[in-house]
């Protein structure tokens, strides 16, 4: 006893196969422009933290390895 799917069914299927597709690439999308847009945003705070420390005193290394602390204790 052998299962067939109509051409109609087929053909509705590959309509939902495609719709389905489309959304899942619109969502990576949107997950690829919310993660670049955060990393920006990381980007642009750890400038800030590191220019503030240079105006406090912290020598260069000093800032540098303070800020990626700070900014990696956050992701944690």
């Amino acid at each position: 006893m052998g299962f067939e799917l109509s051409d109609k069914t087929i053909e509705k299927l590959n309509i939902i196969g495609e719709d389905f597709a489309k959304l899942l690439t619109e969502r990576a999308a949107k997950e690829q422009n919310e993660l670049a847009e955060a990393f920006r945003a990381t980007a642009i705070n750890g400038k800030s933290l590191y220019d503030e420390c240079l105006k406090q005193g912290f020598d260069k290394d000093e800032a540098i390895k303070f800020s990626v602390g700070f900014l990696v204790g956050l992701s944690k």
